[in-house]
């Protein structure tokens, strides 16, 4: 545990997590773009975008076709740190999870972890931020290939089944989505 954390960078990096959540909760994708700098780089699981008007037409894709509620990030305190000797930034970590629900689609949740370069000016915006969906979870794998991967020893994947007939599976999938769930896998 950081014993020396600093509580302003704590308050800046809850905020920051605050401001995240009630964008996703409230649907509102010019909201979550406004929650990153004009030059902001958002690093997804599916690419690198560059900028708040790529990252507004991404998130406004997804939210065309899926509905989020609750949204919840927290900052894992002992990865905040200040960035440079100004203190104007700071970086954090932590994790994230939300309950994601594709159109005509049943709800289901998600989860994973999140680090970001945060402004400490009390606007709790991105310079830079990460994210993944959490492999162990392995809520999506199905959408796929039917299988969800499974470690085994020395580091190999075996799968177990779960779609009797994936091919099947996906093409009952709406095709024409603009977002889809292999684009959240980045596969």
């Amino acid at each position: 545990m950081n014993t020396t954390l600093d509580s302003e960078l704590v308050k800046a990096a809850t905020h920051s997590c605050q401001v995240y959540d009630d964008a996703y909760n409230n649907n509102d994708p010019q909201a979550l773009a406004k929650l990153f700098t004009e030059d902001a780089t958002l690093i997804t699981d599916t690419g690198i975008l560059h900028g708040q008007d790529a990252i507004l037409k991404y998130q406004t894709e997804a939210f065309k076709v899926i509905k989020f509620s609750n949204h919840k990030g927290t900052a894992d305190l002992d990865s905040i740190r200040p960035i440079g000797t100004d203190g104007k930034e700071l970086f954090a970590a932590g994790t994230w999870s939300q309950t994601m629900e594709m159109q005509d689609g049943k709800p289901f949740d998600m989860k994973g972890f999140w680090s970001a370069i945060i402004l400490n000016d009390g606007t709790g915006r991105d310079v830079m931020q990460t994210w993944n969906v959490s492999p162990a979870d392995q809520t999506f794998a199905f959408f796929l290939d039917g299988c969800v991967p499974k470690t085994s020893h020395r580091r190999t994947q075996t799968s177990d089944r779960l779609v009797p007939n994936p091919q099947r599976f996906r093409e009952s999938v709406p095709q024409d989505f603009s977002f889809s769930i292999e684009c959240l896998l980045g596969r």
